[in-house]
């Protein structure tokens, strides 16, 4: 799973490992500046996902593997439309 900028490294991953072997997914952090003028997250939220849409046995560990881990997780079925949007969810 990448979490990277961008989506050119998808297609260097697909190359070696095969489609298959790459998922989805999306991280976005919202941060404040704190009262000792730190910048600190506010918000965090992760989603992945198989990028076909299909929820895998595999995403569904990971899903359970995250919850409660102090952010927002949650498993997608739209993967490639969070990540054709710049990561909207």
């Amino acid at each position: 799973m990448p979490m990277l900028n961008g989506m050119r490294h998808v297609d260097t991953l697909e190359e070696r490992f095969g489609m298959r072997a790459v998922v989805g997914g999306v991280c976005k952090v919202a941060t404040t500046i704190n009262p000792e003028g730190r910048i600190a997250p506010a918000r965090a939220v992760f989603a992945y996902g198989e990028r076909d849409g299909s929820v895998s046995s595999r995403m569904e560990e990971l899903d359970a593997f995250t919850q409660g881990a102090g952010f927002t997780a949650r498993l997608s079925r739209a993967m490639v439309t969070h990540a054709g949007r710049g990561g909207t969810m």
